[in-house]
């Protein structure tokens, strides 16, 4: 048996320089991401085939945060630039490893990881000759994993008899950013979360879980964006700018979860898995000439799934009570562009949206000759909210343009 804590310290990365000749502008890079981790397993069994009994309370904590301060660098010449912040927090709290192991709670298992990015506000203006290409890459990103009990590749015996909780929370915040200049081929400012919790996951092979216990698998997602504008004119005639923003929050949630193979799967008691995911943009301004694609929009995913077989012919039973709730809110607020099409473009796209998608499933069985029993209680409950408010485009391309703006909503149960 192995037992084993890892966390990375916050890195950060920042590497700059520029050139100026004159009146010409040399062509230059600059990094300043910020990306930090926090990955913790707390019992790896190793591989082989173990035999592991939880007598006392067992815990995987990740807990990580960035926060990037705010910047202005003013004028600067041509290139590649990046200005990002990345936050990645795990959370494993048993690892049966390869190998055929039996695993029973007899206690309480709990993992939990919280992810949060925070990047500053910001400007920059690009001083360039328009026959160079530059290239802006900045955003916030948030990723968060929990696990309760993962089994690995082997036929596993995964047993729960008192309580097993998995949360997940990441959570992505951009502030003001405002990029001019001239050449601005490609730019990319994205805000992303994306948290995913799992109870018992037992891996490939033909396993068998037996949950008399409580199971509670918990995924929360939440991404906003404020103030972001862009202004700019594209390069020579024959290059096109191209515009990707936009806020997208995903939350997944599952209860129990076996990978490929004739699994057997019983839930005694009780088991639980609740997505939330929500987003906000607000304020998007894009002014280009030059334009050819700009997608901006507001997405919250979220899935809860409270059993899934995966693939071979399993035999899944529900006994006791079995809930899944997914909730998805997404708010998008004053989104506008304005751009005008070069003589040899192709066309000019812009295509804005705000959408959220709730998905809720009690027992998926995936694909194999599956046999379903119910002799308890599953209840699903999925819900959305979609605002949307003050879109406005204007575009135009000799060879004709097409302006996109939409607004959907989806919920399945």
């Amino acid at each position: 048996m192995m037992i084993w804590t890892q966390c990375s310290m916050p890195r950060a990365v920042g590497i700059g320089f520029w050139f100026f000749v004159g009146a010409i502008a040399l062509e230059t890079s600059f990094a300043d991401d910020l990306i930090v981790e926090d990955i913790v397993v707390t019992n790896d069994l190793g591989p082989g085939d173990d035999t592991f009994d939880v007598v006392a309370f067992l815990e995987a904590l990740a807990n990580i945060s960035a926060m990037q301060p705010d910047f202005n660098l003013g004028q600067v010449p041509p290139g590649d630039y990046s200005e990002a912040v990345r936050s990645n927090a795990s959370a494993l709290a048993l690892f049966g490893n390869d190998g055929d192991d039996t695993i029973t709670n007899l206690d309480s298992i709990s993992a939990d990881a919280t992810a949060e990015s925070f990047a500053g506000e910001g400007s920059a203006t690009l001083v360039l000759d328009v026959t160079i290409d530059s290239v802006w890459n900045g955003g916030s990103f948030a990723n968060a994993t929990a696990a309760a009990v993962a089994g690995g590749i082997g036929d596993d015996t995964i047993t729960n008899n008192l309580n097993v909780d998995a949360s997940a929370d990441a959570t992505s915040n951009a502030g003001s950013v405002s990029l001019t200049g001239a050449g601005l081929t490609a730019t990319v400012l994205t805000t992303e979360s994306n948290a995913t919790s799992t109870g018992i996951e037992s891996g490939d092979g033909i396993d068998e879980v037996t949950n008399s216990g409580v199971i509670n698998s918990v995924a929360t997602s939440n991404a906003n964006s404020v103030n972001v504008s862009v202004a700019g004119a594209g390069a020579a005639a024959s290059l096109d700018t191209t515009w990707d923003g936009g806020t997208t929050a995903t939350a997944n949630s599952v209860g129990i979860q076996t990978g490929a193979g004739g699994d057997t799967i019983n839930t005694q008691n009780q088991l639980r898995a609740e997505s939330t995911a929500s987003t906000t943009s607000t304020g998007v301004a894009v002014t280009v000439v030059g334009i050819s694609a700009a997608e901006v929009g507001s997405t919250a995913i979220a899935d809860a799934t409270g059993i899934d077989g995966g693939d071979g012919a399993d035999t899944i039973t529900v006994s006791g009570l079995l809930e899944s709730d997914a909730h998805a809110d997404a708010v998008g607020i004053q989104v506008a562009a304005t751009g005008q099409g070069l003589v040899m473009s192709t066309g000019s796209r812009w295509s804005s949206g705000t959408t959220a998608d709730a998905t809720s499933v009690g027992v998926f069985g995936g694909a194999g000759g599956d046999t379903i029993t119910n002799n308890g209680t599953i209840d699903t409950d999925a819900d959305i909210f979609v605002n949307a408010d003050t879109v406005s485009v204007v575009a135009s391309s000799d060879n004709g343009a097409e302006d996109v703006s939409k607004l959907t909503s989806n919920s399945q149960t």
